[in-house]
C-alpha cells in the first residue's frame, strides 16, 4: 500500500571474540624463550668460538711481529732462502693479515653473541665459500692422496655443517628477531648453558694450539730436526 512504510534494512550483525589474538612472545614470554633457548645457546656458543679464534689470531699477529722486529730469530731453513729484508716484510704482512682475522672473528663473535641478524649472514656466506674452497681442495688431494683427500673432504664437510647447522635450521631465524630481543629483555632469569659441541671444539682447539706450541719449542731447542 502506498501508505505503508518501508521495510527497515537488515544489519549484518559481526560477532567480536572475547578477546583478540595475542602474540605468542607477549602471551608467555617465558615458555616462548624456553622454546628457542636451546637455538639460542647454540648461536651464542658459535659467538664464543669466534672470539677463541680470534684470541688465537691475535697470537699469531704477535708471534710475526716480533719476528719481524727481530725479537724472535726466524729458523734457519728460512735464512737459507730469503735475505732478511724479504723474511722482515714477508713476516709484517703475516702479521697484518692475522691482525685482520683477528678483528673479523672478534667483530663476528660480537654479533653472534648477541643475536645480530647481519653476522648470521655473513658467517653462513663466508662458510659456504670455505666449504666450497675446502671441498675443492679435498678433491684434487683425492688423485694424489686418495685416502687423505676422502678423510678431509668427510671432516671438513662435518665442521662446516656444524657451524651452519644452528644457523640455517629451522626457526634458527626467530633468535635474530626484534620480537626475541624484547623477549630476551623481559626474562633475563632464563640462561642458557655452553652447548656440549662448544667444549669439545674448545678442548680441541686449545690441544692443537698446545701441541703446536711445544711443536715449535721443539725446534728451537733442537730437540726435533726438520
Amino acid at each position: 500500500m502506498m501508505g505503508d512504510a518501508e521495510p527497515e534494512p537488515r544489519r549484518r550483525v559481526i560477532s567480536m571474540p572475547d578477546e583478540p589474538p595475542r602474540d605468542p612472545t607477549r602471551a608467555d614470554p617465558e615458555a616462548f624463550r624456553l622454546a628457542h633457548v636451546r637455538r639460542e645457546s647454540g648461536v651464542r656458543s658459535l659467538g664464543v668460538l669466534c672470539h677463541l679464534v680470534g684470541f688465537f689470531c691475535l697470537l699469531g699477529t704477535l708471534e710475526f711481529a716480533l719476528l719481524a722486529r727481530g725479537i724472535l730469530a726466524p729458523p734457519p731453513e728460512l735464512e737459507a732462502y730469503a735475505s732478511p729484508g724479504l723474511i722482515r716484510l714477508g713476516s709484517w704482512s703475516v702479521s697484518f693479515a692475522f691482525l685482520l682475522l683477528a678483528i673479523g672473528q672478534v667483530a663476528l663473535g660480537y654479533g653472534l653473541t648477541h643475536l645480530q641478524a647481519w653476522a648470521r649472514w655473513t658467517v653462513i656466506v663466508l662458510t659456504l665459500i670455505s666449504l666450497a674452497s675446502h671441498s675443492v681442495m679435498s678433491l684434487v688431494a683425492c688423485v694424489a692422496y686418495p685416502a687423505w683427500g676422502l678423510v678431509s673432504l668427510a671432516v671438513g664437510g662435518a665442521v662446516h655443517g656444524v657451524i651452519l647447522r644452528p644457523l640455517v635450521a629451522r626457526g634458527a631465524g626467530v633468535v635474530f628477531s626484534r620480537e626475541y630481543g624484547e623477549v630476551i629483555r623481559e626474562t633475563p632469569q632464563i640462561r642458557g648453558r655452553m652447548s656440549l659441541l662448544l667444549k669439545v671444539s674448545i678442548g680441541l682447539i686449545l690441544a692443537g694450539f698446545l701441541g703446536i706450541l711445544l711443536f715449535v719449542l721443539a725446534v728451537y731447542e733442537g730437540l726435533i730436526d726438520l
